[in-house]
């Protein structure tokens, strides 16, 4: 349970990294919308990264970081595209489209997770656990 509730942490902090540079950059050196969302994700997405890594799922790790980083962007494309399908999915049913993304957002956080802990941070293999 306490891996769960690191991960939620770091995502939520992530999130405040990615509106709190997206406001700061649009209020000052970059007012263009698009590129100010790509830097701020963009930022958070390495914290993310490098706080998952070394505390939420630790750095005893059998791949190098290049790869990591390499399938980390891949799941973070994937889990983009799975939680836009699942807002439209959920506000065809649900006619509000805040509650729909909350719904969403709470799913693709789950799933996220267990992307991350068996696809991106796969702990190393032990001599008694092959």
């Amino acid at each position: 349970m306490r891996r769960p509730a690191i991960y939620i942490l770091v995502q939520c902090i992530a999130y405040g990294i990615d509106i709190g540079s997206f406001y700061v950059l649009t209020h000052s050196i970059c007012p263009d919308v698009l590129v100010a969302n790509v830097l701020g994700k963009a930022l958070a997405g390495t914290f993310a990264f490098i706080a998952h890594r070394y505390v939420t799922f630790f750095a005893l790790q059998r791949e190098s970081i290049l790869l990591q980083i390499a399938k980390y962007t891949a799941a973070i494309i994937a889990n983009s595209i799975l939680a836009s399908f699942l807002l439209l999915m959920i506000n065809m049913v649900l006619p509000y489209v805040l509650i729909s993304k909350l719904i969403s957002d709470v799913i693709s956080v789950g799933l996220s997770f267990f992307i991350a802990k068996s696809f991106v941070f796969r702990p190393r293999r032990t001599e008694t656990n092959p």
